[in-house]
Order: C-alpha cells, then structure tokens, then sequence
C-alpha cells in the first residue's frame, strides 16, 4: 500500500467515524438534561474529574507501542449512570477533544477521538435502554446490577476499541486483527476498573459529594501502581544514557505484532531489515576528550538517525557504541541498501560538542527477514558479521553474506573438518616457482595451501583460511603450514637445491 492510498484510507475512516460520531451525539443529546439539572454539582465535578484524567494519562510502553492508562471513562460511566447518556457522551467528547488540543494534537485527531468516544457512549446507553426501558430512573449498584453494567461496560469497551484500533491499522497498512489482540487484553484490565468503580462514585454522590474524594483513594492507587510499573518497565527495557530502547527490548518488542507471530518469527510475507551500527573509533574520543564528550556523542545518534525512520521503524541502543535498527516494509537489497545510505548519511554532518566539530564515522551491517533469518535474534547474529564485514572493507555499509559468515551451519560443520583435517595431513601445499625476468632463473618459491576434502575435492584457501582466521585456529593452521613447508625446504637443500621459501 502506498503512502497517498494510505494517508487517503485513513482519512475516509475518520471522516465515517466522525460522522457517526456526530449523529450518535444528536440522538443521546435528544434525551435531555432533566436529571443533570437536578444533580448540578454531581454532574459538575464528575465533568471537571473527566477533563483532569484526560489531561494527566500515564503513558506505559507495553510491549511494541504506548499505551494510556486513563479513568476518564470511570467519570464519564458514572455520568451515564446518575444523569443519563446526554450529558455523560458531551462530556466525554468535550473532554477528549480538548485534551488533545492542549496537548498540541491535530484538530483532525482531536475530532475523532471526541466523536468516537461519544459513539462508544452512546452504544453503552443503547445496552442499558435495550436491558431496560427505563434504566433512566433507576439507581445501579455493583451487585444487584452487575450484569447490565458489564454488558453496557464492555460494549463501551469494545467500540471503543474497534475504532482506534481500525484507525490504527489503516495507517500502519496491518490487519485490523492484529491490533486488536495485541491491545485487548490491556484495555479489558483498565476498563474492569472502570465499570467497578462508576455506579459506586455515582452512589456516593448522590448520598454526598464528600463522599466522593474518599472513593477516589482507590482510583489513585491505580495511578501510582501504574506509575511505578512504568518506571520499572522503563529501566528495564530503555537505556539510561540515551532514552532508546534497549537491546532486551529490540529484542523482545523491535518486530511489529502484525508482522510476528506469538513465537517472535515473522508472519509469511512480512519483511524487515535489521542493521547494526558501530561507531569506529568511538574509544578515541572517550580517550582524548573524556567519557562526558563520549556519553553526549551517544545522546546525539538517536535524533540523528531519526529523519530516515519510518512511523514503524525502531531504533535502539545495543550497548557501548553500538546501535541497532529495524526497518518494516523493505521489499527488496536495494532499498535495504538505500535506506542504510540514508542513514548513514544523518552521522556524516560533525557533531558539535563542547565547543568541537567531530566527525563520526559508522560501519552498518545489514540483515533481510526473512531472507536470513525469520526471527529477530538471528538477524541479529547475522547483521552483526556484516557489520564486521563492513568494518574489515571500510565500505560504510555490508549486507549479509551467507558464504562470508563464519557461524553459518556450513561453515561451522567445514570448521570441524578442517580441525581434523589439519590433524590427518588432508592440507597440503603447492609451491609457486618465483624467476627472475631478466634470466629466468628461478630464484625461490611461494607457498600456496590447498585442502585436499575427501568429499568436495581440492579447495582453494579462500574458502577455509577466513575461517580459521575468524575462529581462532589460525594459529594451528599457520603452524601446520610453517612446518610443513621447512619439511620440504629441507629436503630440496638435502638434494643440493638452495630454495628460498616465502609462506
């Protein structure tokens, strides 16, 4: 889906849920204010409550996107409850759309979540009406009417619900599904409170509005549980220094539910790119200007690398110098690569820190989900060996290779074999003769080493040496060479042959 079909779906959709709104609105408005006009200071400060929650949210990162913790609907139920639908649903829409204005939100969002949450309302007043016709003059309580509340409350629950997360996933081109499991379950928990906690503020009230602070102890209780688990979720999943997620929570969180399955792997069809990034000669500064300097470079690669994302794209702190990205949506290497220049590109400009111009340079490995890997751990390992392969070239930026990488299944299956083949003399070398080119005279030889596999024949070095290099079996490798090629120097000097010998 393209960004213009997108952006246009989208705005149908807001467009047919604010219409809705709208006319739901005009109807419950058509009920009238007769008991709000005889419980004036009941419905003044369960408005002004409303208003206040929806000012001070409490955001809470839960798993891959942000969400609220918001009893305005406590209120705005508790409004439903004691004075009717009419000035309950204006509440909830005032509330809602000025909120957002006042947090600077587009007057286009502020409309939607108004309308929508007076449709939601006015779907609650409908289960009551339907429940019973004259719901209106009654008094609810927990236990006698706990089945209409609940119904009524989980309809409110659901339209609500269904519309954001309709909205939601438009825009991020996912399935409606997918949004809806990954956030119901959060919401159902808050809205439990709730539906709980409405008829009896309204009860209170009506007995005495000094009851009414007593009642919110509870309510604020909820505010300072989900304050601290915020906060304990925020040191657990987000790096200190520089406010990104970090590594647990890349690795966790980084793929969108719409494109994971429970498991973590990819959904088929769904395609990412994850790149780390490694900052060269990041100890330098720290050693020549101070880890004060160093820690605010670090601060300043986030917002640097952010006008290349995409609203779906994540960007985390790793660790050390080392960040990690996840791009959504990338069809093909090409536009991995594209993006990955982009990127790289926002760290070329130098950073002005303490009173210096510093140029930062990057080295980028880049893996494709699910081309190598369908899970994130895996692109992981694999992005980080062409990130080395990166650093190795100097090239800016590598794509994963699979005949490159040391740790591929092959490879490490080759590597044990090589062990063993340098233990049963399956190496051997070839000797290039070196001549003079004015006489001809051969002058000495160059050592060349083959692996004579007894499966996939005589294999040429470029094939097994990166290997060990990478491995640590470099060192036996080298050994092997050496006393095998002073063997044969030997033998031709016991010959009468005076042979120079280059390894």
């Amino acid at each position: 889906m393209t960004t213009t079909s997108t952006s246009s779906g989208v705005a149908r959709y807001v467009a047919v849920v604010c219409i809705g709104g709208a006319v739901m609105l005009g109807l419950v408005l058509t009920t009238g204010f007769d008991r709000a006009g005889s419980h004036p200071a009941q419905t003044v400060l369960f408005a002004l409550m409303a208003f206040l929650a929806q000012l001070a949210p409490i955001n809470m990162e839960r798993g891959r996107s942000e969400k609220e913790v918001n009893v305005c609907g406590t209120f705005t139920f508790a409004l439903l409850l004691s004075v009717g639908p009419a000035p309950a649903a204006l509440v909830a829409a005032a509330s809602a759309s000025a909120a957002d204005l006042l947090h600077r939100k587009a007057p286009a969002r502020a409309a939607f979540n108004g309308l929508q949450t007076a449709l939601s309302m006015g779907a609650a007043a409908m289960v009551l009406q339907l429940y019973d016709a004259n719901w209106m003059e009654r008094t609810f309580t927990v236990t006698a009417d706990v089945i209409p509340l609940f119904l009524a409350g989980g309809v409110m629950l659901v339209v609500n619900h269904l519309l954001v997360a309709g909205v939601v996933a438009i825009s991020q081109g996912m399935p409606v599904t997918a949004q809806i499991r990954g956030d119901f379950g959060f919401q159902a928990a808050t809205t439990g409170v709730m539906i709980t906690m409405a008829p009896v503020l309204g009860a209170a009230a009506a007995e005495d509005l000094v009851l009414v602070p007593l009642l919110l102890v509870p309510l604020a209780a909820v505010y300072a549980a989900a304050r601290g688990v915020s906060k304990k979720e925020n040191t657990a999943f987000y790096d200190g220094l520089t406010g990104l997620p970090n590594r647990a929570w890349f690795q966790q969180w980084a793929i969108p539910g719409w494109a994971a399955r429970p498991d973590g792997t990819l959904v088929p069809g769904a395609r990412v790119a994850v790149m780390l990034i490694d900052l060269d000669r990041f100890k330098e500064v720290n050693d020549t200007l101070g880890h004060r300097v160093g820690d605010e470079l670090l601060k300043l690669i986030g917002p640097r690398l952010a006008p290349a994302l995409g609203p779906d794209d994540k960007v985390a702190r790793m660790g050390g110098d080392e960040f990690a990205v996840l791009l959504n949506d990338v069809p093909d290497e090409e536009e991995a690569l594209r993006r990955a220049r982009l990127l790289l590109e926002g760290l070329e400009q130098p950073f002005e820190l303490s009173g210096l111009s510093l140029a930062v340079e990057a080295s980028m490995g880049i893996a494709l989900g699910p081309d190598h890997g369908v899970d994130i751990d895996s692109l992981l390992q694999r992005a980080d060996v062409a990130m080395y392969e990166a650093k190795e070239g100097r090239g800016g930026c590598e794509l994963y290779r699979a005949d490159r990488d040391p740790y591929s299944p092959e490879k490490l299956a080759l590597l044990g074999e090589l062990r063993a083949a340098l233990e049963t003399d399956q190496c051997v070398l070839h000797y290039q003769p070196k001549a003079r080119l004015d006489t001809g005279e051969i002058v000495g030889v160059e050592v060349l080493i083959r692996w004579a596999h007894p499966d996939r024949g005589l294999l040429p070095p470029d094939l097994f040496v990166p290997l060990a290099e990478r491995t640590g079996l470099s060192r036996t490798l080298t050994l092997y060479v050496l006393e095998s090629a002073l063997r044969q120097c030997r033998r031709w000097h016991e010959l009468g042959l005076e042979m120079k010998v280059a390894v």
